[in-house]
């Protein structure tokens, strides 16, 4: 790549799954049983960049999408919370760097309000509800930072059952930041 202060960024518009490459090649819809009452140790959605580039992302839409009516105090229409919530935290294959929900994980729909403060509920007169929301991590100063150089990823790691949920999916946008002209700026992270 050559360095170019002027030059318009690749932007990224992707889903988080199971191989950190999108919806090509992992499953992006979170909707199976993820509890340790099931022998695993829980399922993680990543979205990971390669060695020598670094993702800026502006936002996360979380979609939540189930049959009948969404109670705060439940997540999505399950009938209750979640036991162990999910966590969203950016990682490396030695453990978290950044915990984004911190010591406190989604449980509820109503928590996730708590983080991205942007949620809504569409109801139509038939058919499923949905939850969207809709995290801008770039209206906390500036958007978040995944490094392949440190072989980092952004993960939502979940440990219950999602398996009554329609579909439950987590949707990325942002840009490649290429690691030649993060150096070149002088920049750190």
């Amino acid at each position: 790549m050559t360095v170019n202060k002027w030059e318009v960024p690749q932007p990224i518009y992707q889903f988080l799954a199971t191989t950190g490459k999108g919806a090509t090649t992992g499953h992006t819809n979170a909707v199976a049983d993820y509890s340790t009452a099931t022998g695993t140790s829980g399922e993680s959605f990543i979205l990971k960049p390669t060695s020598t580039q670094a993702f800026r992302i502006n936002r996360m839409m979380v979609h939540i999408q189930d049959t009948g009516a969404f109670a705060a105090e439940e997540y999505g229409n399950l009938g209750s919370a979640l036991t162990n919530g999910v966590v969203v935290r950016v990682a490396t294959s030695t453990g978290t760097v950044f915990a984004l929900t911190d010591v406190n994980p989604v449980k509820t729909n109503a928590e996730w309000a708590r983080h991205a403060y942007d949620v809504r509920i569409d109801t139509w007169s038939v058919g499923d509800e949905f939850l969207t929301s809709r995290w801008s991590f770039w209206k906390s100063g500036y958007p978040l930072r995944i490094d392949g150089s440190d072989g980092e990823y952004l993960e939502v790691y979940l440990q219950d059952s999602c398996t009554g949920l329609v579909e439950h999916n987590f949707f990325v946008s942002g840009y490649i930041e290429d690691a030649a002209y993060h150096q070149f700026q002088g920049l750190t992270k």
